[in-house]
């Protein structure tokens, strides 16, 4: 067990600081059902409704102390808390799998995460949740390679898409009911309806209608924004659906066959064909091809990619940009010797590409907090205690 330990620690311990989730303080909890009765029970009280209009997180607070208790062994619990920099707090549901690395499984079950769609895994001696992608990231080009270089076999591509998750970039987002109660249980909106109220007590009709139509046109104009928003998402995920990948069968036996780009794991060998949509971040190691990446630089010239030693000792997140394909990139045409085609390792999938990364910047943002809000709610809060 010892040298299982040692064995998986190499790997991120030369990318520390890429790899390790940004946190300050982790706290390990288990379900607490009375205390979720209780809190429903008290939402029927009208206080906490008034709670929630006024400050959200208040409400988050109350529902994570009462239905939740903490524990001090990991192994147990069925929740985490993680205070992180920039993000502030979050609870987050825990699951335990076993991680395929080295070509093997893991003995014992890891507790994982996952946080704005990428998996987590916690070690015990660091006390931190680490970056899947350290499992293979701090490796060297040959190791690499040498491991994938005439592609996984069915059982290693099951294990691998256990410990890495598949390889979509699916944003989810909240139902139009969400958005409008959110938008009218806000500070700004629970004062457009108490003015709409005020003046409709008051019989003055001409307010009324104005104070409608002014909340209508603007809620209107955010569905607008947030539906085109959303259009322009999706048209940036889209791509390859199916991919030739090069799989070993029971007997020992290496062939190609067509699988769906979701099932793609970091080490998959795949063909790569001219107008493909690359459907991962790959590593080139078998001829040479020109991909056109306007998608994601914007630069309307196309960028020519050579193939990287296989023996070169360099890590995989040293590589330079000549030797990777990435997910979203068209492939304009190929180049390679005479009965042989052009091959490329699959090195990053799902949110960890650098594609991925650009659309978690956008659906997952940074939360700025604002000192103005701030001191705004607890104006707001003082005044309704008044």
């Amino acid at each position: 067990m010892k040298e299982e330990k040692e064995e998986l620690l190499f790997h991120y311990n030369e990318v520390n600081n890429l790899c390790i989730h940004p946190s300050k303080m982790i706290t390990f909890y288990e379900n607490f059902m009375i205390g979720k009765f209780l809190y429903y029970l008290i939402c029927i009280v009208p206080i906490p409704l008034l709670i929630y209009i006024i400050d959200h997180g208040l409400d988050w607070k109350i529902y994570n102390f009462l239905a939740f208790r903490k524990i001090e062994e990991p192994e147990k619990a069925s929740h985490v808390r993680i205070v992180s920099e920039g993000e502030g707090e979050k609870i987050s549901v825990l699951e335990k799998r076993q991680l395929f690395v080295n070509n093997k499984l893991s003995n014992k079950k890891y507790l994982f995460i996952e946080e704005s769609s990428k998996n987590y895994f916690y070690d015990e001696s660091r006390k931190v949740f680490i970056d899947v992608d350290a499992l293979h990231i701090g490796m060297e080009v040959r190791e690499f390679v040498s491991n994938s270089e005439f592609g996984l076999s069915f059982e290693q591509n099951e294990h691998l898409l256990s410990t890495y998750g598949t390889n979509t970039t699916k944003i989810y987002y909240e139902s139009l009911f969400a958005f409008l109660v959110n938008k009218f249980t806000s500070p700004m909106g629970a004062y457009e309806i108490f003015n709409v109220l005020i003046n409709y007590l008051e019989d003055n009709w001409v307010n009324v209608f104005i104070c409608l139509y002014f909340s209508l046109d603007s809620v209107m104009g955010e569905i607008s924004d947030l539906y085109a928003y959303r259009n322009k998402l999706e048209d940036f995920q889209k791509t390859g659906k199916e991919v030739i990948v090069i799989r070993k069968s029971d007997e020992d036996a290496y062939s190609k066959i067509i699988v769906k780009a979701s099932s793609l794991v970091p080490g998959d060998l795949v063909e790569i064909t001219a107008s493909q949509i690359i459907p991962a971040d790959m590593i080139l190691i078998r001829g040479s091809c020109v991909t056109n990446e306007n998608a994601l630089t914007g630069q309307t010239q196309n960028s020519v990619k050579i193939p990287v030693d296989i023996t070169s000792s360099e890590h995989l997140h040293e590589v330079k940009s000549d030797h990777i394909l990435y997910a979203g990139s068209t492939c304009v045409f190929t180049k390679m010797q005479l009965g042989q085609s052009v091959f490329a390792v699959v090195l990053y999938t799902g949110f960890n590409t650098t594609k991925g990364k650009l659309l978690r910047s956008v659906a997952f943002p940074q939360k700025v907090k604002i000192k103005f809000w701030d001191d705004a709610i607890t104006f707001i809060e003082i005044l309704a205690a008044i």
